[in-house]
């Protein structure tokens, strides 16, 4: 009567753990899913922003602008060819 009785429930336990397994495959590949969508938010965010900032720098770093300091805020002027000395 036990190994009558055994052999069924071997089978139902395997049988469970299968499932149990499974079950537990599908939510692992579900918070996977939800966290690869996140980084992905986050890296396009960050690439905007590396835009926007290399952006600035390439304003910030223009002639025309670095001019327009020196000449308005600073008080320059472009120099004289007799105020300009050459050291050789």
């Amino acid at each position: 009567m036990g190994k009558t009785l055994l052999s069924p429930l071997l089978v139902i336990a395997l049988l469970l753990a299968s499932s149990l397994f499974h079950v537990w495959s599908q939510l692992q590949i579900l918070k996977l899913g939800y966290q690869l969508s996140q980084a992905t938010a986050v890296h396009e965010g960050l690439s905007q922003e590396n835009a926007q900032a290399r952006l600035e720098v390439a304003t910030l770093k223009a002639p025309e602008r670095i001019e327009g300091i020196a000449r308005g805020t600073l008080g320059l002027n472009i120099p004289q060819p007799e105020q300009i000395i050459v050291i050789k």
